[in-house]
């Protein structure tokens, strides 16, 4: 609730920091496209590719340095406000609780300045990928939208089990403090914990490895499908290979 309160406050800035995000974003995507490109006209006498290359290079060398810039001012903002209405003013709680809400209000404005933006940039290169590949080759389009389908049948048939085991954990946690300040027992309290977190673990691998042998197979079968089709160009091969890498990286 402050947390949305505060960003509205805040709402122009925001809107900057989502801009420089998505342009970030779009400027990545093109990037196999434009060096795919750059080695088409080298193979052809021409220097066009590569001051294209470089004009997009410089562009993102520009607007990652902005938005990073921005960003952190930004979020320092961010963190002021919500300390002063959450902690600071709240002077009823103790100096232990207080300095426990500021550790987890920095972990907030963190999780928002570094791991939203990557969730955000990945999925719009994610989906742009699968535009591009529509666009170039229909095969390799469709073969990533099976792997996209397989790893979401895969992360449905385990999300009971996780959200089971990460829901018992987050429990257990909760009672650490009860826990210390009784004298319990905190060696079982700390076993009870590592099991559900060995248990995520467990689900995190078995996941892993289905999708990234469906993700191998794909990356294979593009290379196979890309070299036999008599048409194409080498920059083109290199690009297509490239969006596969990025689509697997994102989806991973």
């Amino acid at each position: 609730m402050y947390f949305k309160k505060v960003l509205l406050e805040h709402k122009f800035r925001f809107m900057v920091t989502a801009m420089l995000l998505f342009l970030e974003a779009g400027i990545w995507l093109v990037f196999p496209l434009i060096i795919g490109e750059a080695i088409n006209h080298i193979l052809e006498d021409s220097y066009l590719g590569l001051y294209y290359l470089g004009g997009i290079g410089l562009a993102a060398m520009i607007v990652m340095s902005s938005r990073m810039y921005f960003d952190t001012h930004f979020y320092a903002r961010i963190y002021e406000a919500l300390c002063d209405r959450l902690v600071v003013q709240n002077t009823k709680t103790s100096v232990t609780t207080r300095n426990a809400q500021l550790q987890m209000l920095f972990e907030a404005v963190e999780f928002f300045e570094n791991s939203v933006p990557e969730l955000l940039n990945n999925s719009v290169s994610l989906v742009g990928t699968l535009l591009i590949l529509f666009f170039i080759s229909e095969n390799i389009f469709l073969a990533c939208l099976c792997v996209v389908v397989l790893t979401i049948i895969v992360y449905l048939a385990s999300s009971k089990k996780t959200l089971k085991h990460n829901t018992l954990y987050n429990d257990e946690l909760e009672k650490r403090v009860s826990i210390l300040h009784a004298g319990g027992n905190i060696l079982q309290h700390i076993r009870t914990l590592m099991s559900h977190n060995i248990w995520l673990s467990k689900i995190e691998v078995l996941n892993f490895s289905i999708i990234w042998l469906a993700m191998l197979g794909l990356l294979i079968y593009t290379i196979l499908s890309s070299v036999s089709a008599e048409t194409a160009k080498y920059g083109t091969i290199f690009a297509i290979v490239m969006y596969v890498f990025q689509f697997i990286e994102n989806a991973i």
